[in-house]
């Protein structure tokens, strides 16, 4: 699904945009551009430089608490979690890494369910930011083998019902994307310990927030 609230981000800041029907056209066209225009592609996940970049955030959680037992994050092609998970497993070697994925696109939750890459049949959904379609040779996936002990998948009423949870609750302001890991917090039920997840907000007006938080569609 195409987010407005992006799109328009992107032209305020003077970006030219294209569109496809969907991200495997786009990622090619991109790759396209690059070779003609001698620009550089960066994949979202795909990306040694933004794993690593991931991984800061790791570093960060290291730096303010002292023990964690679970990391609960919205994944989309593994790129968070990948880098999180190596900043913070050589220091907490028993912590529990979950991967939250929405129904629909769970394409790393199936794979991971089926040991492999597999076709995995996948849809629009309002928190497009943990939608991805992801290459069967992408550097994140050894890293989610490696890696993560469960995904959970949650449905769009149950990312709107965690938008209205955490602004209930916590008083915040987050983006649907965000409110993923939340959706998967809430239906796994008590985690024992500390848990750690990480929450963005950016990426959402206030008209579609409010929509989302008064009819549970955005």
């Amino acid at each position: 699904m195409r987010n407005p609230d992006k799109v328009n981000q992107l032209r305020e800041n003077g970006a030219k945009l294209s569109f496809f029907e969907n991200i495997p056209q786009a990622r090619e066209a991109a790759r396209h551009h690059e070779k003609t225009t001698g620009s550089h592609f960066v994949s979202a996940y795909n990306d040694a430089h933004m794993i690593e970049g991931a991984g800061t955030l790791g570093l960060e959680v290291l730096q303010k608490l002292s023990t964690i037992d679970n990391l609960v994050l919205g994944v989309g092609g593994g790129g968070l979690i990948g880098g999180m998970a190596l900043a913070l497993k050589p220091f907490f070697p028993h912590l529990r890494i979950i991967g939250v994925q929405s129904e629909a696109s769970p394409v790393l939750a199936e794979w991971f369910k089926a040991g492999q890459p597999c076709p995995v049949v996948t849809r629009p959904s309002f928190a497009e930011g943990v939608g991805a379609a992801v290459e069967v040779d992408s550097i994140t996936w050894p890293l989610v083998q490696k890696f993560v002990d469960e995904f959970v998948v949650v449905t769009e009423d149950e990312i709107c019902e965690a938008l209205r949870f955490i602004v209930s609750k916590h008083k915040l302001y987050i983006e649907p994307s965000a409110a993923v890991s939340i959706a998967g917090i809430l239906k796994l039920g008590q985690l024992k310990g500390e848990t750690v997840t990480v929450l963005t907000g950016a990426n959402v007006s206030l008209e579609r927030f409010k929509s989302a938080l008064n009819s549970g569609k955005l």
